[in-house]
């Protein structure tokens, strides 16, 4: 009764777990690929490709430009009917470019993915051959999408040298490898613009001070707003020039328009007066070009039409010092001299008169101060006459315009009218010995990098003189050799920059390291500055390996340790040093001990690129059996040592049986008893063990197809299946599918503990990490627990769909991205 009742319940129980286990199924909806939006950087990472699409706009600081330019007839004549349709630059004015990235299938934005912008010119095939130049002559900005895909860039021209006119603004999504074959998700989208270019005017006098019933040259001429192209098409026209009330037309020869003021005497002292000049460049029938506005609201009015400058003149009696800047020379009129601190030679040479405009007849001490503080005191020849050379070296004087000025020193009591004359002072810009940091399992202190890896560089661009000031906001690129990509970014506001630079997959196994070079882009104030720093790269690994001291040779097969079988029950320690090909200890890298294709630790190399790992075989369920080891770097499997070890049972200890001594006078009978208590024991044991074994025949050979070594692999367990399939063996095939399943839990899922959870708590483990339908999973854990412990036949159909729900299984780890 009661072995009937257990297998009533087992039968009950067989039923019910597979139809409990269906409506998990079917409660419980298969993941998908598409993700809510909220998560949409998860939903692109599991999309096997991604095809992107590109929107941008385009907007300026004045979008009242666009209305400004109906009320303009000349301008519409220009560009044409549509041209309000376009926003208006100012070259060199900020713009916004906004817009979107996002995946063309699921319509959701791609994070965190850089954007370019380019100026009137890009191509993919000078992206991919020469993006050097590319970038140096056309990219104006660059961003990143935020979390939704969205991106907003503002940028300018900031050196006013790109075309102006109807420009075509390029939006450039570079790709992802992450996301699929880059030629399939890159991408970039186009806008129009209407850029101008400005003309302005520069204004160089001699004196700034001028004695009445003297003169003074006054000299003008126009550029574009670089600052330094002359405008050829105004030679031969006139500037207007405005002094005292009267005007005066001078005619643009050789790029400038000179003329000599006079102060005619009776002009009242000690008063500015003002000289101004003018042109009006609508004359010159420039397409696209404008007068010295600042703001797109302005095209279109009066003020668009002319280029202006003035300076004033102070006319006055009594002493005086005037002076020029012999060098460095003057790069144009109104432009100031430039002078590169701590270098460049600068010299004044001036008169010092008395109230009559007369010397004084002897030496006098005169100070030259820049910006207020005195650099250099000298002396005047007894006519007044002095030339001072000197070079600024203070500390205090920081890169940018200065004013310079000469006046009789404190001790002489000389109270003289000065001018001033403007230098701008420029710096040297230095790098400090950056930080260099590798990839995340490589130290600081020691960075060894594989080809393909990641470097980051950390630095600080200072000024060389003064206190070491960081210079922010400068250009600065790196490049792996005179080969690699090419990486650019701009400095913070404390002068540091980042590079994570990709180590190129040409390096050559011979070379122990490579440069990158770094270089700094000069801006208004700081010139270039360089610097190289070396990256040790290797390319190949090189193992040392002891089990108990014993060295193992790769590829061989160990029986014995120090002439000591090894057995089922024997424990060792791996232990090992492993190095590249220069003999340079790969410190920090992560290790892995693979037994039979499945990973059963991990760890870190130490200082010296060793470590050591304690091996029980009892507790890992050792069997008398030959086994493949390998130890192999998780950032590159290929570089990988491994052998095999022949476990053996251990020797049986041997019994003597004893042979009892007749020592009594009936010793015939009692072993005669003996023999027939023996033979009576040896049947009833017979007896038993033949109705047990009849009733646990069928059992017995379920259990049977479930035996398989713990540390068999997946390949050799999936050959066990097509062998059981052949022999219609479906009861063992079925078996055997769970059994594959364990092994890619272990070995793709890293659930190392798979084959000791029961088939439920397995399936609720699997289903938590989200990478494997849950309706494979419920199939084959259904499966396994009928042909496990059911009692009918286990047909070909049963097995089928446990193979199809293993296949699944498999294919949706395959399909997964791969990341990194």
């Amino acid at each position: 009764m009661v072995v009937a009742l257990k297998t009533k319940v087992t039968k009950v129980c067989v039923v019910l777990i597979p139809l409990m286990l269906s409506l998990v199924a079917f409660l419980v909806p298969p993941t998908t690929v598409r993700l809510e939006i909220d998560d949409s950087q998860n939903a692109i990472l599991n999309s096997q490709e991604v095809q992107t699409s590109l929107t941008a706009s385009i907007s300026t600081e004045s979008e009242t430009s666009r209305i400004k330019v109906q009320n303009s007839d000349s301008i519409k004549d220009e560009l044409g009917p549509n041209a309000v349709t376009s926003p208006i630059i100012l070259r060199g004015n900020y713009f916004t470019a906004t817009g979107r990235l996002e995946d063309t299938l699921t319509g959701l934005g791609v994070p965190d993915e850089p954007i370019k912008i380019f100026w009137n010119h890009f191509s993919w095939t000078e992206y991919e051959t020469d993006r050097f130049n590319l970038e140096s002559n056309y990219l104006i900005g660059q961003g990143q999408t935020d979390s939704n895909g969205d991106f907003s860039i503002t940028t300018r021209d900031s050196d006013h040298s790109k075309a102006t006119g109807v420009i075509t603004v390029y939006s450039v999504f570079e790709g992802d490898p992450l996301l699929g074959p880059i030629e399939q998700n890159r991408n970039f989208t186009t806008d129009i613009v209407d850029c101008y270019a400005t003309i302005s005017m520069n204004l160089a006098v001699n004196t700034t001070i001028v004695r009445e019933g003297r003169s003074f040259i006054a000299d003008a001429n126009l550029v574009f707003d670089n600052g330094t192209t002359p405008i050829v098409a105004a030679e031969g026209e006139n500037t207007t020039f405005a002094w005292l009330g009267n005007i005066t037309e001078v005619t643009i020869a050789s790029y400038v328009a000179s003329s000599t003021f006079l102060v005619p005497i009776g002009t009242a002292v000690g008063v500015f007066y003002p000289l101004e000049a003018s042109f009006n460049v609508s004359i010159l029938g420039l397409p696209h070009v404008v007068g010295d506005i600042t703001s797109e609201a302005d095209i279109g009015t009066v003020a668009a039409d002319w280029a202006n400058a003035s300076r004033s003149i102070f006319v006055f009696t009594g002493a005086g010092i005037v002076f020029d800047i012999d060098e460095p020379v003057i790069p144009g009129p109104g432009q100031n001299p430039e002078v590169l601190r701590g270098e460049t030679r600068i010299t004044v040479s001036g008169i010092l008169s008395d109230s009559d405009g007369l010397p004084f007849g002897y030496a006098i001490s005169v100070d030259v101060k820049v910006s207020g503080i005195i650099i250099i005191t000298d002396t005047t020849d007894n006519d007044g006459n002095f030339s001072i050379p000197f070079i600024i070296i203070n500390s205090s004087l920081a890169v940018g315009v200065h004013g310079v000025s000469v006046n009789a020193s404190a001790g002489e009591g000389i109270n003289a009218i000065i001018e001033t004359e403007n230098i701008t002072i420029l710096g040297n810009s230095s790098m400090t010995t950056p930080t260099i940091t590798g990839p995340p399992v490589v130290t600081p202190s020691l960075v060894l990098a594989m080809p393909n890896e990641t470097v980051r560089i950390l630095g600080i661009v200072r000024d060389v003189y003064g206190t070491n000031d960081p210079i922010p906001n400068m250009p600065i690129s790196a490049q792996w050799e005179d080969y690699g990509l090419v990486y650019n970014t701009i400095t913070s506001v404390s002068g540091s920059y980042t590079f994570d630079v990709q180590i190129p997959d040409t390096i050559s196994p011979v070379e122990r390291n490579g440069t990158v070079n770094i270089v700094t882009s000069s801006t208004q104030y700081y010139t270039v500055s360089s610097l190289s720093v070396n990256v040790d790269v290797f390319t190949n690994s090189f193992f040392n390996i002891w089990m108990n001291a014993s060295t193992i040779v790769g590829g061989s097969t160990v029986t014995n340790l120090g002439g000591n079988t090894l057995y089922t029950n024997t424990n060792f320690t791996f232990q090992g040093l492993i190095n590249d090909q220069f003999n340079r200890p790969l410190e920090d890298r992560i290790i892995e001990f693979i037994i039979n294709g499945s990973v059963v630790d991990s760890d870190n190399l130490n200082a010296s690129g060793g470590y050591s790992y304690n091996f029980n075989s009892i507790s890992a369920g050792v069997i008398a059996a030959n086994y493949n080891l390998t130890i192999a770097l998780v950032d590159d499997p290929s570089m990988a040592f491994s052998y095999w070890v022949r476990f053996e049972d251990p020797p049986q200890p041997s019994i003597t049986p004893t042979t009892p001594t007749n020592t009594t006078p009936n010793g015939d009978f009692n072993m005669n008893l003996a023999i027939g208590i023996f033979v009576t024991m040896v049947s009833l044991i017979v007896v038993v063990a033949s109705v047990y074994a009849f009733g646990r025949f069928r059992r017995t050979k379920k259990m049977a197809a479930d035996m398989v070594n713990d540390y068999m692999n997946l390949p050799a367990i999936l050959n066990l299946i097509d062998e059981s399939e052949r022999a219609k063996d479906f009861r063992r095939a079925a078996i055997l599918c769970y059994r594959a399943f364990e092994a890619i839990c272990m070995q793709d899922l890293r659930i190392l503990n798979a084959r000791t959870q029961s088939p439920r708590e397995l399936a609720r483990i699997v289903a938590s990490t989200n990478r494997i339908p849950v309706r494979d999973v419920t199939m084959l854990v259904m499966r396994y627990e009928e042909a496990r412990f059911s009692d009918h036949k286990i047909n070909k159909n049963s097995f089928t769909l446990a193979k199809q729900a293993l296949d699944n299984v498999q294919l949706a780890l395959r399909q997964e991205p791969k990341v990194g």
